[in-house]
Protein backbone atom coordinates (compact mmCIF):
# COMPACT_ATOMS: atom_id res chain seq x y z
CA UNK A 1 0.00 0.00 0.00
CA UNK A 2 1.18 3.48 -0.83
CA UNK A 3 1.49 6.00 1.93
CA UNK A 4 1.15 9.67 1.03
CA UNK A 5 2.11 12.74 2.95
CA UNK A 6 0.51 16.10 2.20
CA UNK A 7 3.09 18.59 1.00
CA UNK A 8 3.20 22.15 2.33
CA UNK A 9 3.49 25.24 0.23
CA UNK A 10 4.23 28.87 1.00
CA UNK A 11 1.90 31.79 0.39
CA UNK A 12 3.99 34.97 0.19
CA UNK A 13 2.64 38.51 0.25
CA UNK A 14 3.78 41.37 -1.96
CA UNK A 15 2.52 44.48 -0.20
CA UNK A 16 3.22 46.77 -3.19
CA UNK A 17 4.84 49.55 -1.19
CA UNK A 18 3.14 48.78 2.12
CA UNK A 19 4.50 47.28 5.32
CA UNK A 20 5.92 43.76 5.19
CA UNK A 21 3.65 40.74 5.72
CA UNK A 22 5.17 37.44 6.79
CA UNK A 23 4.64 34.41 4.47
CA UNK A 24 2.34 31.57 5.54
CA UNK A 25 3.25 27.91 5.03
CA UNK A 26 0.31 25.49 4.98
CA UNK A 27 -0.51 22.05 3.56
CA UNK A 28 -1.92 21.72 0.08
CA UNK A 29 -5.70 22.35 0.04
CA UNK A 30 -5.79 24.20 3.37
CA UNK A 31 -7.46 27.52 4.01
CA UNK A 32 -5.14 30.23 5.28
CA UNK A 33 -5.93 32.85 7.90
CA UNK A 34 -6.02 36.35 6.54
CA UNK A 35 -2.97 38.23 7.84
CA UNK A 36 -3.21 41.64 9.49
CA UNK A 37 -3.63 44.26 6.78
CA UNK A 38 -0.43 46.01 5.77
CA UNK A 39 -0.18 49.78 6.10
CA UNK A 40 1.04 52.39 3.66
CA UNK A 41 1.28 56.13 4.17
CA UNK A 42 -1.45 57.93 2.23
CA UNK A 43 -3.29 54.77 1.17
CA UNK A 44 -6.02 52.43 2.40
CA UNK A 45 -5.56 48.69 1.97
CA UNK A 46 -8.29 47.14 -0.27
CA UNK A 47 -7.60 43.38 -0.55
CA UNK A 48 -5.15 40.64 -1.58
CA UNK A 49 -5.12 39.53 -5.22
CA UNK A 50 -3.92 36.38 -6.95
CA UNK A 51 -1.82 38.17 -9.56
CA UNK A 52 0.23 41.32 -9.95
CA UNK A 53 -2.37 42.77 -12.33
CA UNK A 54 -4.86 42.79 -9.42
CA UNK A 55 -7.68 41.11 -11.34
CA UNK A 56 -8.80 38.19 -9.14
CA UNK A 57 -9.24 38.77 -5.41
CA UNK A 58 -8.18 36.01 -3.01
CA UNK A 59 -11.14 34.88 -0.89
CA UNK A 60 -9.79 33.66 2.46
CA UNK A 61 -12.99 31.73 3.27
CA UNK A 62 -12.99 29.78 -0.02
CA UNK A 63 -9.57 29.79 -1.74
CA UNK A 64 -7.15 27.08 -0.63
CA UNK A 65 -3.40 26.60 -0.88
CA UNK A 66 -2.58 25.24 -4.36
CA UNK A 67 0.09 22.63 -5.11
CA UNK A 68 2.77 25.31 -5.55
CA UNK A 69 4.27 28.30 -3.78
CA UNK A 70 2.34 31.46 -4.63
CA UNK A 71 2.42 35.19 -4.02
CA UNK A 72 -0.58 37.36 -3.23
CA UNK A 73 -0.51 41.06 -4.13
CA UNK A 74 -1.87 44.00 -2.16
CA UNK A 75 -4.28 46.42 -3.79
CA UNK A 76 -4.37 49.99 -2.45
CA UNK A 77 -6.74 52.93 -2.72
CA UNK A 78 -5.15 56.36 -2.56
CA UNK A 79 -6.54 58.59 0.19
CA UNK A 80 -7.76 62.15 -0.16
CA UNK A 81 -6.93 64.79 2.41
CA UNK A 82 -8.02 68.38 3.00
CA UNK A 83 -6.10 71.53 3.84
CA UNK A 84 -8.39 74.00 5.63
CA UNK A 85 -7.52 77.68 5.96
CA UNK A 86 -8.27 79.77 9.05
CA UNK A 87 -7.89 83.40 7.94
CA UNK A 88 -7.94 84.88 11.46
CA UNK A 89 -10.16 87.80 10.50
CA UNK A 90 -9.17 87.99 6.84
CA UNK A 91 -11.15 87.09 3.75
CA UNK A 92 -12.24 83.47 3.33
CA UNK A 93 -9.92 81.01 1.59
CA UNK A 94 -11.50 77.83 0.22
CA UNK A 95 -10.26 74.47 1.47
CA UNK A 96 -8.15 72.30 -0.85
CA UNK A 97 -8.94 68.56 -1.15
CA UNK A 98 -6.58 66.38 -3.18
CA UNK A 99 -5.15 62.89 -3.34
CA UNK A 100 -2.16 62.13 -1.15
CA UNK A 101 1.12 63.36 -2.67
CA UNK A 102 -0.68 65.31 -5.42
CA UNK A 103 0.74 68.79 -6.14
CA UNK A 104 -0.82 71.57 -4.05
CA UNK A 105 -0.53 75.19 -5.14
CA UNK A 106 -0.59 77.93 -2.54
CA UNK A 107 -3.92 79.80 -2.76
CA UNK A 108 -4.20 83.55 -3.36
CA UNK A 109 -3.41 85.48 -0.19
CA UNK A 110 -6.38 86.61 1.90
CA UNK A 111 -6.81 90.30 2.68
CA UNK A 112 -7.73 92.19 5.83
CA UNK A 113 -8.25 95.95 6.25
CA UNK A 114 -5.29 97.59 7.92
CA UNK A 115 -3.10 94.50 7.83
CA UNK A 116 -0.55 92.84 5.55
CA UNK A 117 -0.65 89.07 5.09
CA UNK A 118 2.55 87.41 6.34
CA UNK A 119 2.01 83.72 5.45
CA UNK A 120 0.31 80.45 6.42
CA UNK A 121 1.39 78.65 9.59
CA UNK A 122 0.59 75.28 11.16
CA UNK A 123 0.36 76.79 14.66
CA UNK A 124 -2.12 79.51 15.64
CA UNK A 125 -0.44 80.92 18.73
CA UNK A 126 3.29 81.43 18.24
CA UNK A 127 3.36 81.28 14.41
CA UNK A 128 6.73 79.48 14.46
CA UNK A 129 5.98 76.84 11.82
CA UNK A 130 5.55 78.38 8.39
CA UNK A 131 3.93 75.94 5.97
CA UNK A 132 5.65 75.12 2.69
CA UNK A 133 3.28 74.14 -0.13
CA UNK A 134 4.34 71.23 -2.33
CA UNK A 135 2.33 68.02 -2.25
CA UNK A 136 -0.71 66.91 -0.25
CA UNK A 137 0.37 65.46 3.12
CA UNK A 138 -1.02 62.19 4.46
CA UNK A 139 -3.35 63.93 6.89
CA UNK A 140 -5.97 66.66 7.08
CA UNK A 141 -4.44 69.90 8.30
CA UNK A 142 -5.55 73.41 9.20
CA UNK A 143 -3.35 76.38 8.34
CA UNK A 144 -3.56 79.74 10.10
CA UNK A 145 -3.01 83.20 8.61
CA UNK A 146 -0.48 85.47 10.30
CA UNK A 147 -1.03 89.20 9.90
CA UNK A 148 1.19 92.23 10.37
CA UNK A 149 -0.57 95.44 11.33
CA UNK A 150 0.01 98.32 8.91
CA UNK A 151 1.21 101.78 9.91
CA UNK A 152 -0.25 104.86 8.31
CA UNK A 153 0.78 108.50 8.34
CA UNK A 154 -1.46 111.55 8.57
CA UNK A 155 0.22 114.64 7.11
CA UNK A 156 -1.08 118.17 7.58
CA UNK A 157 -1.06 120.90 4.94
CA UNK A 158 -1.48 124.16 6.88
CA UNK A 159 -1.70 126.35 3.75
CA UNK A 160 0.65 129.06 4.97
CA UNK A 161 0.15 128.47 8.70
CA UNK A 162 2.67 127.06 11.12
CA UNK A 163 3.92 123.57 10.49
CA UNK A 164 2.05 120.67 12.07
CA UNK A 165 4.05 117.47 12.53
CA UNK A 166 2.88 114.32 10.78
CA UNK A 167 1.40 111.55 12.90
CA UNK A 168 2.33 107.90 12.21
CA UNK A 169 0.28 105.23 13.99
CA UNK A 170 -0.75 101.61 13.61
CA UNK A 171 -4.06 100.92 11.93
CA UNK A 172 -6.99 101.51 14.30
CA UNK A 173 -4.75 103.07 16.98
CA UNK A 174 -6.12 106.18 18.72
CA UNK A 175 -5.05 109.46 17.16
CA UNK A 176 -5.07 112.68 19.19
CA UNK A 177 -5.82 115.93 17.37
CA UNK A 178 -2.64 118.00 17.10
CA UNK A 179 -2.38 121.60 18.27
CA UNK A 180 -4.02 124.02 15.82
CA UNK A 181 -1.67 125.82 13.44
CA UNK A 182 -1.47 129.58 13.57
CA UNK A 183 -1.27 132.23 10.87
CA UNK A 184 -0.85 135.97 11.33
CA UNK A 185 -4.11 137.75 10.69
CA UNK A 186 -6.14 134.56 10.49
CA UNK A 187 -8.05 132.31 12.83
CA UNK A 188 -7.95 128.55 12.42
CA UNK A 189 -11.28 127.06 11.40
Amino acid sequence: YAQWQTRTFTVSFSSNGGSAVEPITQPYGALITKPTNPTRIGYTFVAWYKEGGLTNEWNFSVDTVPAENITLYAKWKINQYTITFQSNGGTTVSAITKNYNEAVTKPADPTMIGHSFDDWYTDNTTFNNKYTFGTMPAQNITLYAKWNINQYTITFQSNGGTTVSAITKNYNEAVTKPADPTMIGHSFD
